[in-house]
Order: C-alpha cells, then structure tokens, then sequence
C-alpha cells in the first residue's frame, strides 16, 4: 500500500499518486452545484457556519467508521476507516483492508503528522508547517477538521456573496476559497492555490447525528478531489488528479479517551 494513498483523505493535495473517484467501481465527477438563490446578502463568517446547519460550533468530540472507495492505478478498492478527532486537539485516521487487520493509523496534531505503516513496517513524521508548504496556504489541524465537517475551510476569514457566480468567497493574494450552498446547507467547497497551481474540490451529500448529541451533525458522503498542473519540457503541460470518497456510517460524540498509535521499535523511518 502506498503510504500516501492511506493519508489521502487528509492529506490529497500533497500525494502524486493518480487516483480517481469511484462508487461501485465506476468513475463519477458530480457537477459542481449552482445556488440560484442567495442565502443571504453580506454574509460574514459566523453566518456561513451558521448557514451549513451542521451544529458543528458545538462540537468537542467526534469519532465513526466508513467506508473509503479508491481506484489506485486502475485497481478498485473498498476499504474500512476509522476517525476520531477532539476540537483543536487532534485528528486520528485507522484504515483496515478487513479481517481484523490494521494497516495504517495516521495521527494529525497542531504541529504534527505522524503516519504509521503496518504492512510495510515503517513510518513517517511531518510537521504542519511541511503541510503548509506544500498547501501554499495556511493549513492547520483546524482546517483538516473543518474539511471533514463540511464547514467554510477557513472560519477565521470572511466569505463574502459573489451574485454574477452564486457563491460565497474568501480569497488572498494567493489562495481562495469558494462556498457552495443548496437549502442552506453547504454542499461543495472549492480551494484553490493560484500560485502553486492546485485545486481542491470537497463535495458533501447527505448527513449523519450522533446519539450522544442529536444535534450534531458531519456529512455522510465526502468526496475530496484534487488537482495539481505542473509544466514539463518533454510533455508540456501535466495534470495530475488524486481524490477519495468516504462514506460514513457510524458517528459518535462521546468523549474519546486516546488516539493509539504504537511504533514498533523495529519499523524504519521514511
């Protein structure tokens, strides 16, 4: 297993293996949706977390399981994932081909990824500001939080409505950030980086609550898909694609105790 398809979920943007989205084996790109109606004028960053109707400001702990579909090199594959994450904290990724067998656990912190591979016995350390690098943008833990979430990617900016393209954005000089909504629910958030020529697109269908807090509320079906153009002398002009879908099927709010992740004194650094 590639140890960059296991942190793909999180961390697509920086892998260059080439990877389609998929359910059921076949290739889908859902168009990106249109709001024809505003949800309303001037909306400020509280009021586009408020708008996603996801309760999420409430939320201190979330763990579940799913399902992730990728299509690595031609070859369809199904596999289990396990999250859970504690607001601002941590953000812990467990992904099993099945069988009881773990094959790798993935732990994102506020200055760290730490990635552990149990089938090639080896593992892997970066630290934010390495993610921030190769983002080109101000990526945290808080970010890769609000992108499982379907919240604005950035919630310390301000989104503002765009009335010719029916969205609402934040931008810089070197990144932007556009929302999309239907019924007041955010359905799609496209991230783009002008300067290193990568895109991002997360899409959201559906939602999942959890028992403990009925009121909470993350997406059922994420789809992360990403794009990254580079200039080559012998080929011109390449386009490498990478993207996951996950499906969630079980959620949880309660108070999550620990985020193992056991190293093996044996396993080689990579």
């Amino acid at each position: 297993m590639n140890h960059k398809i296991t942190i793909l979920f999180f961390l697509v943007l920086i892998t260059g293996t080439s990877c389609k989205l998929f359910r059921g084996g076949k290739h889908e790109t859902p168009p990106m949706p249109v709001v024809s109606k505003p949800v309303e004028v001037n909306l400020l960053r509280e009021d586009v977390k408020k708008a996603s109707e996801l309760g999420s400001s409430t939320w201190m702990n979330l763990s579940g399981k799913g399902e992730l579909q990728l299509d690595m090199n031609g070859n369809n594959m199904s596999i289990n994932a396990g999250f859970r994450m504690k607001r601002d904290s941590a953000l812990w990724l467990s992904i099993s081909p099945g069988m009881g067998i773990t094959a790798a656990r993935v732990l994102i912190t506020r200055d760290s990824v730490k990635l552990v591979n149990y089938i090639e016995k080896y593992y892997s350390l970066y630290s934010i500001s390495y993610l921030q690098e190769m983002l080109g943008a101000p990526v945290t833990l808080r970010e890769l939080q609000n992108l499982m979430l379907g919240l604005p990617l950035f919630d310390t900016a301000t989104y503002r409505y765009d009335s010719l393209n029916f969205h609402w954005a934040a931008q810089t000089a070197s990144w932007s950030n556009r929302l999309f909504f239907e019924n007041n629910k955010l359905v799609a958030s496209s991230f783009s980086d002008q300067s290193n020529a990568r895109s991002l697109t997360a899409r959201y269908q559906g939602l999942m609550t959890s028992r403990e807090q009925p009121d909470l509320y993350m997406p059922k079906d994420i789809r992360v898909k990403a794009i990254k153009y580079t200039q080559s002398q012998a080929s011109g002009l390449v386009v490498q694609e990478s993207g996951v879908v996950f499906i969630v099927e079980e959620l949880s709010a309660a108070a999550i105790q620990q985020f193992p992740l056991n190293i093996p004194a044996s396993y080689e650094r990579r």
